[in-house]
């Protein structure tokens, strides 16, 4: 599992800070150690199309569909120390991407190689 961090920047540079541009979720009151707010990536996974077609990831190839379509948030708090918050991918980004990049063999799904 791979843990990233955020400092202060994460509050003063809110609008614009990539990671809350990527959805952005804080699980728990106490990782909010900066005072900010959940961010979804978008709202288009409502779209019943968009549905449709996560439901088929193993159908997608198009790996810039399944990010900006098929999860809500990209990272999620785990902890909150002074002024920095740890977060790690969601299962759901993970889930989504993971999925993306199968390939059908003999009817079953494998990761590409290059993967």
């Amino acid at each position: 599992m791979l843990i990233l961090w955020d400092g202060i920047d994460l509050s003063t540079n809110y609008s614009n800070h990539p990671k809350i541009l990527d959805g952005y979720l804080v699980s728990e009151k106490e990782h909010n150690v900066l005072d900010i707010k959940s961010k979804k990536i978008n709202d288009n996974n409502t779209k019943e199309e968009d549905k449709k077609m996560c439901n088929k990831l193993y159908s997608i190839k198009d790996p810039k569909f399944i990010e900006e379509k098929c999860f809500s948030y990209k990272y999620k708090t785990t902890s909150g120390y002074a002024k920095t918050m740890f977060v790690k991918l969601t299962d759901e980004y993970e889930n989504a991407n993971i999925h993306a990049k199968r390939e059908k063999k003999e009817d079953k799904y494998i990761l590409n190689k290059w993967w």
